[in-house]
């Protein structure tokens, strides 16, 4: 006659550090390769203001780096003007 037990061993921990490394190379490779191919850019460029404007019409007159969230999609790094 055969008898069975139950062992329990120690348990495994997860990798955080190596998933965590791993979705953010996979991430910055993604945003490599899409480029200006993503969702985020569609449309028709935008012209700019009129030139007899006397004052800046942007809030900040420089690129600045932002996030946009667009359908459903986190974009980080995003290249904006604020006007």
């Amino acid at each position: 006659m055969l008898f069975g037990s139950l062992a329990h061993g120690q348990g495994t921990k997860q990798d955080t550090v190596f998933l965590s490394s791993s979705i953010k190379k996979t991430r910055t490779l993604y945003e490599q390769w899409i480029g200006g191919q993503s969702r985020l850019y569609n449309g028709v460029d935008a012209k700019g203001y009129d030139s007899d404007i006397e004052e800046v019409a942007y809030y900040f007159p420089d690129w600045e780096d932002g996030s946009v969230y667009y359908e459903d999609e986190l974009y980080e790094n995003v290249p904006m003007m604020y006007d």
